[in-house]
Formats: structure tokens, C-alpha cells, sequence
């Protein structure tokens, strides 16, 4: 009995420890009326926004963003994963402040950071107090705060949270038991509804994982629980894909023919050294808590090959981001060099090396303190310390941006009222064109837009209009929500009506007697709608594609039989 008590005594301490230690990192965004003013923040803010939007007009799931230019949309719903952003979405349609639905999802990401990863190494590593050590590390290393505070990069912070316990359940299913094809189906899912470059990662990962221990694999229960994995993760996940394969196959969009352009691939130009490196993606101090134990580990001769093996590839994807790293050579491999391309930067694979580091790191600060006492509380203060560290040195560059080798690192925030007033009162044409046609350019909605000044060209006049529709004679009773138009138009013959809205395949419009009507698109992909003669009640909205439905119907099916599944097996 009094074991049993220890023993929950301990866990009631590290997960108070790491409810804490989570608020800890939160700190920029909790209770604030301010927004962080990262590199991509407007485009997640428009995303919210467009998303509130497009719901309250009857769009669900949200294929089309609406709110960005002027209300015309765009298909970022289609190409970026945004399971997660329906949560400040719902928030902004229930009401609640700009800054509280977006701050909101960032504390949410950090929390889910620290417990998820807790649960990984956990069961990993059998000990509470080496897995919150680890948890609270990888929660509190430089990269993911930058991730999410000075990049903007919410997409890729969310799969952060998920990528410990995608990788971590991936090799104890294959090493130890099938129980844990349940938890790789949630790791890889959080990943792959997060961010597409990084499930691109986590399946160039997964693989050689697979093939490592491919005489496991081979076992019938160990092959019946991968089997069971792979199945219900595609299964839960092709509500999103299926239309994200079909579109990008459909049109040609501002992404996808720059990732194609030999100039704009940022991954072989993007060049830091290795301090930068250091300082920047995992910070100094957790090489110091390395340094020490390796010291200490030497002079005892207790070296543990799977600590060597992680430290090493966590060193790997620390040298990748070098400029001494032979891109260059990579990118003229055939089949290969293109293709790596595609991940932009290559400072993106120490997402990877932070669990590496973690678990490192983790191991080497317990070993280190265990025998002192109260080792608990020094490991704990020493983990606060490095957070802390972290945090401290963002808000160093608060107001101002500092550059180190070309690597800007900024920490602005503004008001949520002046944001409001910038983005989504003065200027409803801000957007981001990554995901529209390639033909349309910024040229295209901005007066006087220059390339070196974007922010500035928000100030400027936009030459998309939200009442910008012809022949403006014969159409009466117009309404908006969200990207669902209603009109009506009275004409003397079949008339072509465009509409203030950009064309993507999947537009219907219909009459009040369920007729169809014939939609198409006139200029730069304007969307138009032709109309018979006389007096027409027209209803135009988004409607998702036959195999879209077919596939959020499968994957609605499968969330529902998972979670039978789970609880019939006693799986958490």
C-alpha cells in the first residue's frame, strides 16, 4: 500500500509539474489581449477567419476559405490541412475575440505538446520522471517556440505535438506489443492533419523504421497490428486527402509551380552555421546537460548504445541544416534532389532531431541528478530553467527584429483591434496567393503592389471589389454569407452574370424549382453563372465532389468504428 502510494504521489507531481510547466510556455499568449506577429501568422488568422465565414454560409467541411480578397476565397481548406483550426473557428463564430480564438489554439498545441509527448516516453521509458524530464525539453526546446511564436507556423507546431507519439508507438508496436497500433493511428493522424510537409517526413521516417525491423514485422500479430494501423489511419484521413490528390491534379496554383521552379527552392539557398544551428533549433543549453553526462559517462564506462544511436541522429539532422551540408551535390541526383525540394528548408528535420535530443537529454539530466537529493526538484527547476532560457531570449527581440546569419528573428505583437482594423475592416483583400491559380498574381489585387515591401502593399487600394458584379441592372436582392451567394436576376434573355467571387471546380448554382444552372469562369477566373430569361431566383454555394462525400462518409465510418475498437480492446 504505501508503494501504491508512492508511486501515485510521484505521477501526481510530474503531471502537476507538467500542467505547469505547459502554462510556462504559454506565457506570450495567456491571458493577453495580444496576437504574436510571427512570419505567417495573417495567413492562420485568415484561415480562422475564413473559416468562421464559410461555415456561417453552410460550407462544411471547409473546402473554400472565405474573408481573404475581398471575400473571393480561395482552396487553402483543400491544401492545408485545417482539422485543428476548427476549434478557434467555432470559437470566432460563437462570438469570442479574434486574439482569445487564436491564443487559444496556441495554448491548446502547447498542452497537447507536453502531454502527448509524456504519454510517449512514458511508455517508452517505463519511468514518470524521466518521461516528464523529456516532455518538458522537448516542450521547451528554441525550435518549437520559435515554430509557434516567431514563424507563425502553426501547422507544423501542431505536428510537433503529435510526432513523439507517432514514432514512439511505431516502434513499440513493432518491439513490443500490438497494443499500440491504437496510439500510431492517433500519432500519425495528428500529423497528417496538421501539415503536409511534415507527414511527407514522418512516412520518409516511418518507412526505414518499418525496414529495420522487418523480421518483426513479418510476425502474424505484429503484422495483423501494423496492418490494422496503416488501414484505419488511411481510412480516418481521406476525407482530406482524396480532395487534396484530385484538386492538385485539376489546377495549376501558386504553390505548386514554385515548389516545381528552380529558383525559388529556399531548402539549397537557406544557409546557417553551426552555432546559429544550435542556438536557433535546440538551443545551448541542452548541449550543456549533453556535455556533461557525456564527461560523466566516460569516466564510468556506462555508455548505452541506444543513447549513442539517438544522439547521433539528432546530430544528423542538426548538420542537414549547415550550409557546409553538400545540397548543392544532392540536388543533382537524380530521383532525389528535386524531390527533397519540395520540404523547403532543410532546418525543418530538426522537428525529428528534438525528439532525439529529448530523449537524450532526458536520460542524461536524471542520470545526472538521481543520486542528489531532492533530485526531482533540481531536475524540475533545471527544466524550468531551460524553458525559461528559451522564452527569455524571444522576448529579448520583442519590437524589433534581429538578424544572425540571415536568419530574422522577430517577436512583435500587436493589439487584436489593430489587426482587426488592418486585416479585416481596411483591407479585406489581404491573402495570401499560395493557393490560388498561378495566373493570379499579387499584381492582380493590389494597386501599385510591390514585391519588396508586402506588408506595406496592405495599405494600398484594392482592385477587388466585393460589389464588383455585371450587369449590375438585372440582378436584385443579393446576399453573402460566407461563400454562399443568393441573388435574383430579372433579364429579357440568357445572360452571363459574374460574380465577385474566383472560380474553383465544385460551384453549383441552382434555382428556387431545383433547376441547374450552367457555372463557369470569364477573365481571372472570375466566376460566372448564366441565367435564363425572365425572372430567376439563383442560390450558388460550394458543394463538395461525389468521391469527396463518399470518402468523409468512409472516414466518418471509420472514426466511429476506431473508437469501438479501442474501448473494446482496453487499448488506453
Amino acid at each position: 500500500m504505501a508503494l501504491s502510494s508512492m508511486v501515485d504521489n510521484e505521477k501526481i507531481f510530474w503531471r502537476s509539474a507538467l500542467f505547469i510547466f505547459a502554462l510556462l510556455t504559454s506565457q506570450a499568449v495567456f491571458a493577453t489581449d495580444h496576437i504574436p506577429f510571427g512570419h505567417d501568422h495573417l495567413f492562420h488568422i485568415y484561415r480562422v477567419e475564413g473559416m468562421a465565414e464559410s461555415m456561417s454560409g453552410g460550407q462544411f467541411p471547409v473546402r473554400i476559405v472565405g474573408k481573404s480578397f475581398a471575400g473571393y476565397g480561395e482552396p487553402s481548406g483543400i491544401f492545408y490541412p485545417d482539422l485543428f483550426f476548427y476549434i478557434p473557428a467555432l470559437l470566432r463564430m460563437a462570438g469570442v475575440p479574434l486574439f482569445v480564438s487564436y491564443n487559444s489554439l496556441c495554448v491548446l498545441i502547447n498542452f497537447a505538446t507536453i502531454f502527448l509527448t509524456y504519454w510517449s516516453f512514458n511508455r517508452l521509458l517505463n519511468s514518470t520522471k524521466t518521461a516528464a524530464v523529456c516532455a518538458m525539453i522537448y516542450g521547451g526546446f528554441l525550435y518549437r517556440l520559435i515554430d509557434l511564436y516567431v514563424r507563425s507556423a502553426l501547422g507544423e507546431a501542431i505536428a510537433m505535438a503529435f510526432m513523439p507519439l507517432a514514432l514512439i508507438s511505431l516502434w513499440l508496436m513493432l518491439n513490443r506489443s500490438g497494443k499500440y497500433w491504437a496510439a500510431v493511428v492517433v500519432g500519425f493522424t495528428g500529423v497528417l492533419q496538421s501539415h503536409v510537409l511534415s507527414s511527407l517526413m514522418m512516412l520518409g521516417v516511418a518507412i526505414p523504421i518499418a525496414l529495420l525491423n522487418f523480421k518483426r514485422l513479418m510476425r502474424r500479430e505484429v503484422l495483423i497490428s501494423t496492418a490494422k494501423a496503416a488501414g484505419v489511419t488511411a481510412l480516418l484521413n481521406l476525407w482530406f486527402y482524396v480532395p487534396f490528390i484530385s484538386f492538385y491534379d485539376q489546377i495549376d496554383f501558386n504553390m505548386k509551380n514554385a515548389l516545381k521552379s528552380d529558383d525559388t527552392l529556399h531548402f539549397f539557398s537557406f544557409e546557417l552555421d553551426f552555432f546559429s544551428s544550435m542556438q536557433f533549433f535546440v538551443g545551448w543549453s541542452i548541449f550543456l546537460v549533453l556535455i556533461v553526462f557525456v564527461v560523466q559517462s566516460i569516466r564510468s564506462k556506462t555508455f548505452k548504445p541506444t543513447w549513442l544511436i539517438m544522439l547521433a541522429l539528432g546530430l544528423l539532422t542538426l548538420i542537414v541544416s549547415l550550409k557546409i551540408f553538400p545540397w548543392k551535390a544532392i540536388e543533382s541526383l537524380p530521383m532525389i534532389g528535386k524531390q527533397l525540394g519540395v520540404l523547403q528548408f532543410p532546418f525543418r528535420f530538426i522537428m525529428l532531431g528534438s525528439i532525439a535530443f529529448a530523449y537524450c537529454a532526458g536520460i542524461a539530466l536524471v542520470s545526472l541528478v538521481d543520486n542528489l537529493k531532492g533530485s526531482k526538484w533540481i531536475a524540475l527547476l533545471i527544466c524550468f530553467a531551460i524553458a525559461q532560457c528559451n522564452l527569455v531570449f524571444l522576448n529579448e527581440s520583442e519590437g524589433k527584429a534581429s538578424e544572425v546569419n540571415g536568419l530574422v528573428c522577430s517577436w512583435y505583437v500587436v493589439r487584436d483591434d489593430a489587426v482587426f482594423k488592418l486585416c479585416f475592416v481596411d483591407h479585406d483583400a489581404v491573402g495570401y496567393i499560395d493557393y490560388t491559380y498561378d495566373d493570379i498574381t499579387y499584381e492582380d489585387i493590389y494597386e501599385g503592389f510591390a514585391v519588396e515591401d508586402f506588408f506595406n502593399n496592405l495599405e494600398k487600394p484594392t482592385l477587388l471589389r466585393a460589389d464588383d458584379m455585371a450587369p449590375l441592372d438585372v440582378i436584385s436582392d443579393y446576399r453573402k454569407t460566407g461563400m454562399t451567394i443568393e441573388f435574383t436576376a430579372r433579364t429579357t434573355e440568357p445572360t452571363l452574370i459574374r460574380l465577385p467571387m474566383f472560380y474553383y471546380p465544385g460551384y453549383e448554382a441552382t434555382t428556387d424549382d431545383g433547376r441547374s444552372l450552367t457555372v463557369g469562369s470569364i477573365g481571372k477566373h472570375r466566376l460566372t453563372v448564366e441565367v435564363p430569361r425572365g425572372e430567376t431566383h439563383v442560390k450558388v454555394e460550394y458543394v463538395d465532389q461525389m468521391s469527396w462525400r463518399a470518402a468523409l462518409m468512409l472516414s466518418t465510418v471509420g472514426l466511429m468504428g476506431f473508437l469501438m475498437q479501442t474501448r473494446r480492446e482496453d487499448l488506453w
